[in-house]
């Protein structure tokens, strides 16, 4: 849209420009403004295009007599069963569970691993340690729980001697009494600080822990544009698996294969058993996360919005949430659609044109 603006409109760019407290209705007044500003010179310049016509047929006789259908579509949304919706989540739950732990258990690390986060995969995979952190860590986490616990019964002990001091002089109104009092309290209910306490899982977590498989440095995929180290992505995984895989094949084809290589072998049976638990489980970890709740109005539907210009070929797209993109493939996954469901009275009907795309 602020395309066509910059093109035939006379507005400039607006989005930016929205107080956040009138967002919503500023925003779509101004949608309307441009809009109506654009479509005559716009209608124009597609008849300059095709002066037969026949694109502004499509135009009017399809995108805009289907425009009613869905705008109703949308208002009327889809029905939500809360009662389906939670045995969708404890499943989804009880499934993330299980092929998280398998994955951890091959991989073997610690229980804060965090298979979502970039610095812990980099480590795992392609031996790349965030080391400015964990040098930060290993200082900031140097005094242990008990010595830092120590320090703090030390601090106490000097308050409340402070304390019956001020109170053997009759000095109890003071505002410095008063203080003593407020900072016991605090030092009463001490525990470690979230700095201290995310250096030291920082630390343990990885201590001890090792690339899988070295050899994976010698693959040339894909790299993040700014640290240009090798990038784990859905593209570039299976590139990932498939070196792994070749390696392998090179390894059992060895006649009198060295130490060196049985030992390699052993890192790739491990490389390929996580890689292929990794996979599973960004799989599941996307669906539960892309579907775990559905947003909905106050009628407590859920009300997707279809867009008509969302493809390439033409059909129709959903977001907020797509329910088009509903996985199918896994059998597991058809759980998701259990909580949507057919108002009383009706059923779904499922209905698809075969290669009808042009």
């Amino acid at each position: 849209l602020a395309y066509i603006v910059s093109r035939f409109g006379v507005t400039t760019y607006w989005k930016e420009d929205v107080e956040k407290k009138s967002f919503g209705k500023v925003y779509n007044l101004r949608d309307c403004v441009v809009l109506a500003q654009v479509e005559e010179p716009l209608l124009n310049a597609a008849h300059k295009v095709d002066p037969t016509g026949k694109l502004l047929e499509v135009y009017r006789d399809e995108t805009m007599a289907l425009l009613p259908s869905i705008i109703r579509m949308h208002e009327r949304g889809m029905r939500l069963d809360p009662k389906r919706l939670k045995m969708w989540q404890h499943f989804a739950d009880a499934k993330l569970a299980k092929v998280e732990g398998e994955l951890r258990a091959a991989a073997e690390v610690h229980s804060s691993f965090n298979f979502n986060g970039d610095y812990d995969t980099q480590a795992l995979f392609f031996g790349v340690f965030p080391e400015e952190q964990i040098r930060i860590a290993r200082i900031v986490s140097m005094k242990t729980y008990e010595q830092l616990q120590k320090e703090n019964d030390q601090k106490i002990a000097e308050v409340e001697a402070d304390i019956a001091k001020r109170e053997a002089a009759g000095r109890t109104t003071t505002k410095a009494y008063a203080l003593s009092l407020e900072r016991l309290e605090k030092l009463k209910v001490w525990k470690p600080t979230k700095v201290w306490q995310e250096a030291v899982e920082l630390v343990e977590r990885y201590k001890g822990l090792k690339q899988l498989w070295p050899g994976i440095k010698k693959w040339n995929g894909r790299k993040t544009e700014k640290k240009q180290q090798l990038s784990l992505s859905k593209k570039t995984y299976p590139e990932m698996l498939n070196v792994a895989f070749k390696r392998q094949e090179e390894l059992n084809d060895l006649i009198r294969p060295t130490e060196e290589h049985q030992e390699e072998k052993l890192q790739l049976a491990q490389f390929i058993s996580v890689s292929s638990l990794y996979g599973a489980y960004s799989r599941v970890s996307h669906i539960v996360s892309t579907y775990y709740t559905f947003e909905t109005w106050e009628d407590g539907r859920v009300h997707g919005r279809l867009t008509q210009t969302g493809t390439a070929t033409g059909r129709l797209s959903m977001r907020d949430p797509s329910l088009h993109n509903i996985p199918v493939r896994e059998a597991w996954a058809q759980q998701v659609r259990r909580p949507l469901v057919s108002d009383e009275g009706f059923v779904f009907l499922l209905a698809d044109y075969e290669n009808i795309e042009f």
